[in-house]
């Protein structure tokens, strides 16, 4: 009987530490290493987000538009994923040029979960295990973001005083 408790104990122990590393797993999901094409650019043409892993810890996305080129570094850690560094004109990303700490998803990842970032308020407006919607309201507007696990961004819509942009997938 002690035997069985114990495979037990050790089976429980087990499959707690293996939840904990998929939500790290899950964070890197909406990020994968991609080339992706969208919709809604400047003066509504295309623009393509190519992301890279920079580090164990670090993604890296070049924004192209036909206006122009923005870098953006993001930080995975266990409970979140961080911007910090945004720049335009940046070919090259290094750590020492970090320049934001901007929250863009904090678990956990439950519909309703809010935070204060950088001067924004990030909520989770839905999130099934696939696709995970957050908006982020600012002074200016707001901004609602679709990240599909294993894909990405797939749909991003900024609304201001009457004003809307809406950009989807149109390649990846």
């Amino acid at each position: 009987m002690k035997k069985l408790l114990s495979v037990v104990s050790l089976s429980l122990l087990f499959f707690s530490c293996s939840k904990k590393e998929e939500k790290v797993s899950s964070l890197w999901a909406f990020f994968p290493n991609s080339n992706i094409t969208y919709t809604g650019g400047f003066e509504n043409s295309n623009y393509t987000i190519i992301t890279k892993k920079y580090s164990k810890d670090i993604v890296v996305q070049r924004i192209e538009t036909t206006a122009a080129i923005v870098t953006k570094a993001i930080k995975l850690t266990k409970d979140s994923a961080t911007v910090i560094f945004l720049g335009e004109g940046v070919e090259n990303y290094s750590e020492d040029m970090n320049n934001l700490e901007r929250v863009i998803i904090k678990l956990p990842l439950e519909k309703g979960h809010s935070w204060e970032s950088d001067e924004n308020l990030f909520k989770i407006k839905s999130y099934d295990n696939k696709n995970l919607i957050i908006s982020r309201e600012f002074d200016s507007g707001e901004i609602e973001t679709t990240y599909e696990s294993g894909v990405g961004m797939v749909h991003e819509s900024f609304s201001s005083e009457g004003f809307q942009k809406i950009s989807d997938i149109v390649e990846k």
